[in-house]
């Protein structure tokens, strides 16, 4: 099978979908030279009002820590307490 979107020839994207479907998604999964990993995220103040911003952080983190777990990393997902001083 061969077809062509303008990009040049895509049968190397047809290989690696057809092994996908044939050995499933974890075939996919790159080998890290990691076996541990933290990953710090959010980090409010919580001397300010929460926002969008620690939303955004959050689930950042969480999807780079599901990425590394994916790839057989043991991760330990850490939220840190920013700064405790009152904002003048």
């Amino acid at each position: 099978m061969s077809f062509n979107c303008g990009y040049g020839n895509m049968d190397g994207g047809v290989q690696k979908i057809h092994q996908m479907l044939k050995h499933g998604v974890s075939c996919w999964a790159p080998v890290l030279t990691v076996e541990r990993a933290v990953v710090d995220f959010s980090s409010p103040n919580i001397a300010k009002e929460m926002h969008v911003g620690h939303l955004r952080s959050t689930i950042i983190g969480d999807s780079i820590a599901s990425m590394l777990e994916y790839c057989n990393v043991t991760v330990l997902r850490r939220n840190h307490i920013g700064d405790w001083g009152t904002q003048v």
